[in-house]
């Protein structure tokens, strides 16, 4: 790792340290949360790479959690009637902190006299402010089998360090930008994971983007246009890779449109291809396009423990060289579908299908994902428990042929590492039903665990790594693909410093042993500062 990084760590602590009495207390906070994954297929404008580290997405008891915590965060945008939990910005990452910084509003802690230093620092009277912000992550991974090959064990050690402004001249216009540098280094024969561009940058370009909007009590309208990060869909179909060391961002504009009941956003971006090494030397893919429409409407909103949201959403997504099963080339989709959110009482849901249709090289596409996720929480002997099961179904068939209709599903810009930090399989000719549990130990430190059921929807098709088909897995038969244990803990340091340790194994079906799989683990121990 490069001396530079580990200076500007401990600098932002010193800085944490410094201003952390600043904050408002709040010694309840749930710790935060792991975040999403590495995202996108391969041929997405780098080239085509295996799937890069990534950190794993949410059991899905914990999504109640996160939702609750953004209600309550002072610092969710003050402006947005719609119940920000579901209003499609981003997710709360801590009490304060969201996945993509430019979400959070420190003016409202400003004006209480409690924003810590560099936030909503007034530069012309209240109309310019600046807020500053920075982030650090250092993380290990430790990998046995991995990918399931026989003999792939390797160690990897992964460091990011993002740096932000978000300049606000008037509460109607604001400028944001953020640069980002990222470190990699691999011990051991990585057969599948290697270094790529969002792995290993010098200085990266991340964000810069301009916004404008009009506002009342209950009306909020604008538009974004620049480089950003986008995650106004489900992480199952397009997630801000918080994986990697750098994030997924796009080049375009977002419009939106919320009021207390109702929304409606749109967006149309090229992705951004990142280069090896380099200062600022990002540039546009413009073999993709990926456009959508989301619509939500709030059909129950009666406080944090009654409350339901029903979003559907619409993807047309273009590009050139996109790869399913063995074939790169055009592909052109369209997904849509719907998501319904919330919680009642001691329970929470979050039910989503979506279908696909469109072609790939000349051939039709017709593919569906349904996710079913349910959670209850109780309290026995004083002890904060969550229970639950997910269910998950995306459709397979036909991905590794070149005539007739595929069945197979693309879950475009995925988290990859929604299963896992070992990222085995993903939303591609499977189906799960995982059983959960979380226990909060502590108001800062928590327990999570999950053991998957995997199996094949077609068992005469391939089974899949977020990126690719196991070889020759299509030619032996049999569903059961096998079965993954999961445990992560976290622990919330300080209100800047998190940490956490997850640890996953999967046992292999018996078609996996017979292609030539075995069972594989990965360890992974991580630190993150935000500020």
């Amino acid at each position: 790792m490069k001396r530079s990084v580990y200076s500007l760590l401990a600098a932002m602590t010193a800085v944490c340290a410094y201003s952390a009495p600043a904050f408002a207390q709040d010694d309840t906070a749930a710790p935060a949360p792991a975040s999403q994954a590495a995202t996108g297929r391969t041929a997405k404008g780098n080239p085509p790479s295996a799937p890069e580290g990534a950190e794993t997405s949410l059991p899905p008891l914990y999504q109640a959690q996160q939702s609750e915590r953004a209600q309550g965060s002072p610092t969710k945008p003050r402006f947005d009637p719609y119940p920000i939990e579901v209003a499609g910005w981003s997710k709360p990452r801590s009490n304060y902190f969201f996945d993509s910084r430019w979400v959070e509003d420190w003016t409202t802690l400003r004006e209480q006299g409690k924003a810590p230093l560099f936030k909503a620092m007034p530069l012309v009277g209240d109309v310019v402010s600046l807020t500053l912000s920075a982030e650090d992550r250092f993380r290990v991974h430790f990998y046995g089998n991995g990918q399931l090959a026989p003999g792939n064990k390797y160690n990897e050690v992964q460091n990011r360090s993002i740096i932000g402004a978000d300049l606000h001249i008037t509460d109607y216009f604001r400028v944001y930008g953020e640069v980002g540098h990222a470190d990699l280094n691999e011990d051991g024969h990585p057969d599948v994971q290697s270094v790529t561009a969002k792995q290993t940058d010098n200085v990266a370009l991340q964000q810069l983007f301009a916004e404008a909007n009009y506002h009342t009590d209950n009306f909020l309208v604008g538009v974004m246009a620049g480089r950003m990060e986008w995650t106004d869909a489900p992480e199952q179909l397009v997630s801000a890779g918080n994986g990697p060391n750098l994030h997924t961002t796009w080049n375009g504009y977002r419009l939106y449109l919320h009021t207390g009941r109702f929304r409606l956003g749109y967006f149309s971006a090229k992705p951004t291809v990142y280069n090896l090494g380099g200062y600022f030397n990002q540039s546009v893919f413009d073999g993709e396009r990926l456009s959508s429409i989301t619509a939500g409407y709030v059909l129950l909103n009666s406080g944090p423990r009654a409350n339901l949201t029903l979003t559907g959403l619409y993807i047309n997504n273009y590009n050139v060289k996109a790869a399913e099963g063995n074939t790169t080339g055009p592909d052109h989709r369209y997904t849509y579908g719907a998501r319904l959110t919330g919680r009642l009482d001691r329970y929470t849901i979050d039910w989503m299908a979506y279908r696909q249709t469109g072609d790939h090289i000349g051939r039709n596409v017709d593919a569906y994902l349904t996710s079913i996720s349910s959670t209850a929480k109780l309290n026995p002997f004083g002890v904060p428990l969550d229970v639950g099961f997910r269910f998950d179904l995306a459709t397979g068939g036909g991905g590794l042929t070149k005539s007739h209709t595929t069945h197979l599903f693309d879950p475009i810009y995925t988290d990859k590492g929604i299963y896992g930090e070992a990222e085995l399989f993903s939303y591609q000719n499977i189906m799960v039903y995982a059983p959960n549990a979380s226990i909060r130990v502590t108001p800062k430190w928590r327990l999570n665990f999950e053991y998957d059921f995997v199996y094949r929807q077609n068992k005469s098709d391939a089974f899949y790594t977020p990126t690719k088909a196991y070889a020759n897995t299509q030619k032996f038969g049999g569903a059961y693909a096998g079965g993954q244990i999961r445990f992560n803990t976290y622990y919330d340091l300080t209100r800047n410093i998190f940490l956490r340790l997850e640890a996953d194994k999967f046992d292999a079906g018996n078609f996996l042993h017979e292609a030539g799989f075995r069972n594989s683990y990965v360890i992974m121990p991580d630190i993150t500062f935000r500020y």
